[in-house]
């Protein structure tokens, strides 16, 4: 499945994420939260705007997430993941590019040491032709 034909399949199972056509993170949160007890779900999934336009009226019941909605979720996973690979690492470059210590970085990503956090940086993609070399302020 490509994430075309996913968009495609999540929004026919879901009419109501098709204002969020271009948003894969939210699309794969609505079918990740499906599974979810019924108050926790998401609520554009689970609910419609009354004629008179107020939240909640008339509520339309989906069917739970088929195999083929996880699917398609899985699919879009694959961009949302590379998508904030890429922003962690340009993050992560500014952040030592404006003095930020491994240590410093290390705790605000909830991280033991500040080698743990060099190597989830190495793991990351290489991110120098993603800044904007006129915007640095330091060398790495």
């Amino acid at each position: 499945m490509t994430p075309e034909e996913a968009r495609a399949h999540i929004i026919i199972r879901y009419p109501l994420l098709a204002k969020h056509e271009h948003d894969d993170a939210r699309m794969v949160s609505a079918i990740a939260s499906s599974d979810l007890r019924e108050e926790w779900r998401d609520i554009a999934v689970r609910w419609r705007l009354g004629p008179d336009g107020t939240p909640g009226v008339g509520i339309e019941q989906y069917p739970p997430a088929s195999a083929e909605d996880f699917e398609a979720a899985l699919t879009l996973l694959v961009g949302v993941r590379r998508a904030l690979d890429n922003a962690e690492a340009r993050l992560l470059d500014s952040a030592k590019d404006r003095k930020m210590t491994w240590p410093q970085i290390a705790r605000t990503q909830g991280l033991n040491s500040a080698q743990g956090a060099q190597q989830r940086r190495k793991r990351l993609p290489e991110a120098t032709d993603l800044i904007d070399p006129d915007r640095r302020v330091g060398g790495r």
